[in-house]
């Protein structure tokens, strides 16, 4: 997904922000977001929670999600 990712964070520049975070390095902010399966991208907007993708998705399907998110 890191390709899609990085498309992505290119298209929706100065729209979105597109952050990557390990797992392993914040376990207690995954916890508190109950992510259970990788990959597992939570898109926020104004610090509320607003969608979620469990596991891998085009980049269409990716930048539909934001596109919705952002209008």
């Amino acid at each position: 997904m890191a390709p899609v990712m990085e498309q992505l964070s290119a298209q929706v520049a100065g729209k979105a922000k597109i952050v990557k975070a390990k797992i392993d390095d914040v376990t207690d902010a995954a916890s508190g977001l109950g992510v259970m399966a990788l990959p597992t991208f939570v898109f926020f907007k104004d610090g509320k929670e607003m969608d979620r993708q469990i596991g891998t998705a085009s980049l269409d399907a990716m930048k539909k999600k934001l596109d919705k998110i952002t209008a």
